[in-house]
């Protein structure tokens, strides 16, 4: 493998000196996929709002959410451990949830919510029951936090014709 890099300018970068030795340290690299503002133990929020990071200028629904309202952008690399570990860590009940999400995703089978896993999948035929992991996950989320009102956002299915 090569050590060297060609930037955008055409220039050589050799890398080859360049060593990052991190086992010598106490810090803990770790990345979250959740994207939210800062929120203290004592918060008010009543409500959840998930939005995925796919739909286009989420950052105008986090901006949007009422005072009320505690915004997170997830991410389908969200799993759903990080995800309850810090519902847990700053509620205890949750009124309402609401998902924002890209609707047309649904219809082309790959709606992916948590752990880059589908949202449900559909049953086999007529009356078939929708299940998966994530929808497993919610139903779970949905008891434990003692959510009453459930929103799905899905945003762009307004433009559909059935």
């Amino acid at each position: 493998m090569s050590n060297l890099v060609i930037d955008s300018s055409s220039t050589i970068i050799d890398l080859s000196a360049t060593f990052i030795d991190l086992s010598a340290t106490d810090t803990d690299i770790s990345f979250s996929s959740l994207i939210h503002p800062e929120i203290q133990i004592d918060h008010s929020f009543n409500n959840v709002l998930l939005i995925d990071s796919l739909v286009t200028e989420h950052q105008v629904f986090v901006d949007s959410a009422n005072s009320s309202t505690f915004p997170i952008v997830y991410s389908q690399y969200t799993t759903k451990e990080e995800l309850t570990a810090f519902l847990q860590t700053y509620f205890t009940n949750i009124d309402r949830i609401a998902i924002c999400f890209l609707g047309s995703d649904i219809d082309s089978k790959c709606c992916f919510f948590l752990d880059s896993s589908p949202f449900f999948t559909l049953g086999d035929g007529v009356g078939a029951v929708a299940t998966g992991e994530n929808l497993d996950w919610m139903v779970s989320t949905i008891q434990g936090f003692h959510v009453q009102k459930v929103d799905y956002l899905a945003c762009d299915t307004l433009q559909k014709t059935d």
